[in-house]
């Protein structure tokens, strides 16, 4: 065939068309019609996935892997982008279909309530909730204690929305933080669904603030006593020279038997000198306890602590269930066997590229390595992931980038 014959191409209405559909059939991939089956499934994933992220280019991408997937064409870009603002739409009508039993007029008008400036607080009790504590003072832990007393007034924490998917919950309740409260009214009806969401979640968050200021707060103190000990020791120390010092030259003389008893404290006193052993004697030198005095230290903060740790105490529920002690267990479980995994693979990530980059990595060196690292990972507090915003970061693999370290810094280079 000549290449003047492909001037032709496409010239009939139907060729790229008839092209099209036989090239489909040869590789088996389907059309997706409006109203095809094939449109059906994309319409419910679309919905499915718009439960978890309110990303439209998140959901776009979406869409079209899984018509990769489903060896499904395409439709129209503006077909698609209709069809993911459709489910965007349909997943809030349906999260507030899921959650409408809850939105009793109690709960509506507390939730309305939070949106009203309060006249003791000088803001809402939205931007009150939402803004977080500074430090671990006195202060600090009677707010946080307030704002749980709050959630828990208007049963905040008895609010089951599980009907709703976590990554949802999750979605309003970032929503009911960054927004405004005239934003929140021109939602109208779709603000009871965010702010249900939100003061379910932050019952649980509030609470874990509570507990974490309280640690800080106890940790302060304790740290505080263990300075103020380490100070005394050190001065005590010191002292404690000073006496042996003197103790070496009483010894010596005790034990000469050719000195007279009569002549002893004669010359003792000569040799150390009245001043210095009145210096000595003036300070009681008594034993120290176990603890070298660090208990007695933290005992002067206990008017403090107790400014507001009984109210911390009794907003907690110590009581032991064995069931949730078992969920622990296994969740405890999971996230130690998932930071090995992650470390396992960016560990091998990482030696596949220095040794891409010529430089040596001996097998003997990686022997001594563990994937249980765990300097990166925050144990403690609440932590809060975009998770539309670290999926973004991944690559088309699907792998964070990794983050080569400066050699000049870690002093590998001049």
């Amino acid at each position: 065939m000549t290449p003047a014959a492909l001037r032709l191409y496409g010239k009939r209405d139907q060729t790229r068309s008839d092209h099209l559909g036989l090239i489909a059939k040869y590789l088996e991939w389907q059309t997706a019609p409006a109203g095809s089956q094939a449109m059906k499934e994309l319409e419910q994933f679309l919905l499915d996935r718009a439960m978890e992220h309110d990303s439209p280019t998140l959901l776009f991408n979406l869409a079209r892997e899984y018509l990769m997937a489903a060896k499904v064409i395409r439709p129209g870009v503006l077909i698609l982008a209709k069809m993911v603002g459709t489910a965007r739409k349909a997943a809030s009508d349906l999260t507030s279909q899921l959650v409408g039993h809850l939105l009793t007029a109690e709960v509506r008008a507390d939730l309305e309530r939070m949106l009203v400036v309060d006249a003791g607080l000088g803001m809402t009790r939205l931007e009150w909730l939402v803004s977080p504590a500074r430090d671990a003072s006195s202060t600090s832990v009677k707010t946080a204690i307030d704002k749980l007393t709050w959630l828990r007034a208007i049963d905040a924490h008895q609010m089951d929305v599980s009907v709703l998917p976590n990554e949802r919950r999750r979605f309003l309740a970032q929503v009911a933080r960054r927004s405004t409260n005239q934003g929140l009214e021109r939602r109208k009806e779709r603000k009871f669904p965010i702010l249900l969401a939100f003061v379910a979640q932050a019952a649980v968050d509030q609470l874990d603030e509570v507990v974490a200021l309280l640690d800080q707060a106890v940790s302060a103190r304790e740290s505080r006593a263990k300075s103020k000990t380490d100070e005394a020791l050190v001065e005590r120390a010191k002292k404690g020279e000073a006496r042996q010092l003197v103790m070496d030259v009483i010894l010596p003389v005790l034990a000469d038997p050719s000195i007279p008893d009569d002549e002893v404290g004669g010359m003792l006193r000569e040799r150390i000198g009245m001043q210095r052993l009145r210096e000595i004697t003036s300070d009681a030198w008594t034993p120290l306890p176990r603890d070298h005095g660090r208990l007695s230290e933290l005992e002067s903060s206990y008017t403090y602590l107790r400014q507001f740790t009984p109210n911390v105490l009794a907003a907690i529920d110590f009581q032991p269930h064995l069931e949730q002690q078992t969920e622990q267990a296994w969740c405890l479980t999971l996230l130690t066997n998932s930071v090995v995994a992650w470390t396992t693979e960016y560990y091998s990530r990482a030696v596949l590229e220095l040794r891409s980059q010529g430089r040596e990595v001996s097998d003997e060196i990686l022997s001594h390595t563990s994937p249980g690292h765990s300097d990166n990972i925050n144990f403690f507090g609440v932590i809060n992931v975009d998770v539309e915003a670290e999926l973004a970061k991944l690559d088309t693999s699907g792998w964070r980038p990794l983050r080569p370290a400066q050699l000049r810094e870690l002093g590998l280079t001049p």
